[in-house]
């Protein structure tokens, strides 16, 4: 936690962006967190692969000039984190991956502890990973605390064309070849993540702010009241919290004769003293009198 930290909350958008995909839908994230006053970071994910190799993919390169790249002191100061990434696979790509490997440290020293991550994807078909690239990313969700849309706004169900979207969060259809476009309900949905998301984090750093300054109460206990209290001349007067002393002691008066009378009472005759000895049986060597052999 940072000192003279904002009473808002501080929320990073960093994402990786190949063909402008997510970079749309991390437009319309930005704009949902906005506007719940909330202080937002945008950043891009670094690019590991070589330009060469970007040319050939037609990769849109512009997109790592419009934001810093992030790095895992970043999230040292921010309260949550919205990851956007395409799909490869079914899962995060390399470069993902390889800021995750970076922030291994942060982890280990407990650094994530209270933050929260969620997440947004493109992916080329229906069917292509709008869920297992989600899953597929909870080792290291598993740091922070994943925070889900799940079906909050009707327009994640909608099938009413070809689109994206899951409970894990929004996403979109970009085709096989980069063509399709992100459609209006993705859009939708994307705005929707980001502003949900704030306000989620925004509730728990409220709450979090409010327990920490709160007056710390004291409760008196009984113990506490019946110390003794010092009076003007330097006497102990005893803090009385039972019943009047009259009525203490005419309760207490017929236990105590009820107590002197019992101890009065002659002791009980031990039974074993009372009842008659029985002779005892003879045994087989019933012959030999009293010579105590079967005794």
């Amino acid at each position: 936690m940072i000192r003279n930290r904002p009473t808002k909350p501080i929320i990073a958008v960093a994402f990786y962006s190949t063909y402008g995909h997510i970079d749309a839908l991390a437009s319309e994230v930005i704009k949902g967190v906005e506007s719940t006053g909330a202080i937002v970071k945008p950043y891009v994910i670094k690019e590991t692969l070589p330009q060469e190799v970007l040319t050939k993919m037609y990769a849109n390169t512009s997109l790592q000039a419009k934001y810093p790249a992030i790095t895992p002191e970043d999230l040292k100061e921010v309260d949550g984190l919205i990851l956007g990434a395409p799909t490869r696979y079914g899962r995060l790509p390399s470069q993902v991956d390889n800021f995750f490997d970076q922030t291994g440290q942060l982890w280990a020293t407990g650094a994530l502890v209270g933050k929260f991550v969620t997440m947004f994807t493109s992916v080329a078909g229906q069917y292509s990973g709008h869920e297992s690239t989600y899953t597929t990313s909870f080792p290291f969700f598993a740091h922070l605390a994943y925070v889900p849309i799940a079906y909050s706004n009707p327009a994640v169900g909608a099938v009413d064309s070809v689109q994206g979207g899951s409970p894990y969060g929004a996403s979109t259809v970009a085709g096989a070849d980069g063509s399709l476009k992100p459609t209006a309900n993705d859009l939708a949905v994307a705005e929707y993540q980001g502003k949900y998301f704030a306000t989620f984090v925004g509730t728990f750093v409220k709450g979090k702010q409010a327990a920490t300054s709160a007056p710390a109460t004291t409760t008196t206990t009984d113990a506490a009241k019946s110390v003794p209290e010092s009076t003007s001349n330097g006497d102990a007067v005893e803090k009385v919290t039972n019943k009047p002393t009259d009525e203490a002691t005419s309760t207490s008066a017929p236990a105590q004769a009820s107590a002197e009378k019992t101890a009065s009472a002659p002791a009980a005759t031990p039974a074993s003293k009372t009842q008659e000895q029985k002779p005892k049986k003879k045994g087989f060597f019933s012959c030999c009198g009293d010579s105590g052999i079967d005794k």
